[in-house]
């Protein structure tokens, strides 16, 4: 990590983000901003950024909470690597900002309102954010991971804690629920991207309905995919005893064996069920989707899926 790590400034203020920006363009070269009010907006604009430390320049703590809790969502969904938040607070939250960054929610905190007499501890803070990330790599990227298996184990729990409410799942079925979920937590987590030059990602498309098949084909090739299709459960684990792909997108009906068989079989086969699955359908019942999650898939999506959509949820970028 060093000076030409990428920062990212998100703010509710042009003024605050100019301000801001100043100070960090002295010895940061790459000083990326956003000045919004949407926290999905600015979470997806952070991922695209591929930023190693986030500085949160909102007026309000409160705002600066609620988007550090969608960055928490966002990218433990779509980012592999840990990054540092870095808030900035005014006199009147400093002690709700330690709290918050001794409870690890944040990095760090630096008072700035009113402005501080000391305009080096920003840069500062930023700068030891940057050696955490690189001084101890593995400890950073294993704590990550862990983050994202305990949101993962949230999202879980709350899906199927909503089951029960509805008695649509009986309470003696969740130790069951529970152990697939953590047997699909502990699989490796994919951590790197492979370097397109060399390594092309490649994707599986299965799905009977050929219209589909294509047009899924299209948006990854339009991603930098090699796209391998089958039209059937049989078809495709034959050609995966010849290709391994980097994610495979299944589709839910199919005729002779559906997408949660071939997804069962998929996951019980040691050498593919590392692979990441996105179910695709036109439906979303939720016993559907419950089935799909329990057995491993990372992700499920309903029909039609337009390219946005699609680029949001895979795993691998170019």
């Amino acid at each position: 990590m060093s000076s030409r790590s990428i920062i990212f400034v998100a703010s509710d203020s042009e003024v605050i983000a100019d301000t801001v920006i100043e100070q960090l363009e002295t010895e940061f070269t790459t000083v990326q901003r956003c000045v919004h009010y949407q926290a999905v907006a600015i979470a997806q604009m952070f991922l695209r950024s591929e930023a190693d430390v986030i500085l949160l320049a909102y007026q309000s703590l409160d705002s600066t909470i609620h988007l550090r809790k969608t960055l928490i969502e966002v990218c433990h969904k779509q980012r592999a690597t840990p990054f540092h938040t870095v808030t900035l607070c005014n006199k009147a939250s400093v002690e709700q900002a330690y709290q918050l960054s001794k409870q690890r929610f944040f990095y760090d905190y630096v008072v700035f309102w009113p402005l501080s007499y000391d305009p080096y501890r920003l840069i500062m803070s930023v700068h030891q954010a940057l050696d955490d990330l690189g001084y101890n790599a593995d400890i950073q990227q294993q704590r990550y991971e862990l983050e994202t298996k305990k949101y993962s184990i949230k999202a879980i729990t709350q899906l199927v804690e909503q089951m029960l409410a509805e008695q649509k799942t009986k309470k003696s079925e969740l130790n069951n629920l529970i152990e697939s979920a953590l047997k699909k937590l502990n699989q490796a987590v994919l951590t790197q991207q492979k370097v397109a030059a060399h390594n092309p990602l490649v994707a599986m498309v299965i799905d009977d309905d050929e219209f589909q098949c294509l047009l899924l084909k299209k948006m990854l090739e339009n991603e930098g995919y090699i796209v391998h299709q089958a039209t059937t459960g049989m078809d495709a684990l034959e050609q995966l005893n010849q290709v391994h792909p980097d994610i495979i997108l299944l589709d839910v009906f199919m005729p002779d064996m559906s997408g949660i068989e071939t997804l069962r079989q998929l996951k019980n086969e040691p050498t593919l069920e590392a692979i990441p699955v996105i179910m695709v359908s036109g439906h979303h019942e939720k016993e559907v989707v419950l089935d799909c999650i329990m057995l491993g898939a990372v992700n499920y999506l309903v029909k039609p899926i337009d390219k946005e959509t699609l680029r949001a949820h895979l795993p691998f970028r170019l």
